[in-house]
């Protein structure tokens, strides 16, 4: 992977619409920037194909391998990593081609895939693109079809960005209609 130097860091965070900016930004930026080839707690070389854990420790984010996993305090989000000369994983394919036809859109709602869900054990998965080739996936579980409309999507994302840094596991549907309006309604003014 590149190391970006500080310069790069700024230029890449600058690049994050101000619109999409939700409290757990923060977190997301950590792993994110982490550009290292191994885990951030022991220094251990990370594996193409390797679960990863985005947390905190002691209130210092990190990433960690399946090494040490198991120290992250507070699970923010479960990754894969992916080593850029090994073949391009299936979900990351199909969100990088569908954001390339559809490029007004900054999020989606798909079927997980099966790589996807084995890891996360999740039917769905909200995708947020804060630029072409930098895209974030939150895992959900619903009854039902949720539509693929860009405000649902938005509001999904936050509200469980937000549910997570909370440390909650659910979200109320009421708080996801009264969201996805608000947005809507921001974007048809």
């Amino acid at each position: 992977m590149t190391t970006l130097n500080r310069a790069g860091r700024r230029r890449q965070k600058a690049a994050l619409r101000r619109q999409q900016r939700v409290p757990s930004a923060r977190a997301i930026e950590a792993a994110t920037l982490y550009t290292s080839d191994n885990c951030s707690l022991c220094g251990r070389a990370l594996r193409h194909g390797e679960v990863t854990r985005t947390g905190q420790v002691k209130g210092r984010w990190h990433v960690a391998g399946e090494c040490c996993g198991s120290r992250i305090e507070r699970i923010f989000a479960l990754g894969v990593y992916h080593l850029v000369d090994q073949p391009e994983p299936a979900h990351v394919r199909d969100d990088r081609e569908w954001f390339a036809s559809n490029p007004r859109r900054t999020h989606r709602v798909r079927l997980a895939h099966a790589d996807e869900a084995a890891v996360r054990g999740v039917r769905w998965v909200v995708v947020r693109q804060a630029q072409p080739g930098i895209r974030y996936r939150i895992g959900i579980n619903l009854p039902f079809e949720p539509p693929d409309e860009e405000a649902l999507a938005h509001a999904l994302f936050d509200l469980l960005a937000e549910a997570a840094q909370a440390g909650r596991t659910k979200v109320p549907a009421a708080d996801l209609y009264q969201r996805a309006m608000a947005m809507a309604q921001e974007s048809w003014a």
